[in-house]
């Protein structure tokens, strides 16, 4: 996927912030805000802290996940040296 991408510095796979923060990751679950289970959601809602847009996955990790990149085929093709989630 990123693999004949310039990578230098800091390569952003999600960021939260964006119109679609969710292009590239596929989506487990019941999808943005439909819920069966309180705990089974993915949602942006507005955070009052930051007062910008988050991601919110939710608590059942069994039902509800994003995986990166969508296509299970596909690798991310990163070569940077460290892994910084934030």
């Amino acid at each position: 996927m990123f693999k004949n991408t310039f990578q230098s510095g800091f390569l952003s796979i999600l960021y939260s912030l964006g119109s679609k923060p969710l292009q590239i990751w596929d989506k487990e679950g019941l999808g943005f805000g439909l819920t069966k289970f309180v705990d089974d959601h993915i949602k942006r809602p507005q955070d009052e802290d930051i007062q910008s847009n988050v991601l919110e996955i939710g608590m059942n990790i069994q039902s509800t996940y994003i995986t990166c990149p969508a296509d299970p085929s596909a690798t991310l093709g990163i070569k940077l040296p460290f892994l910084d989630m934030l």
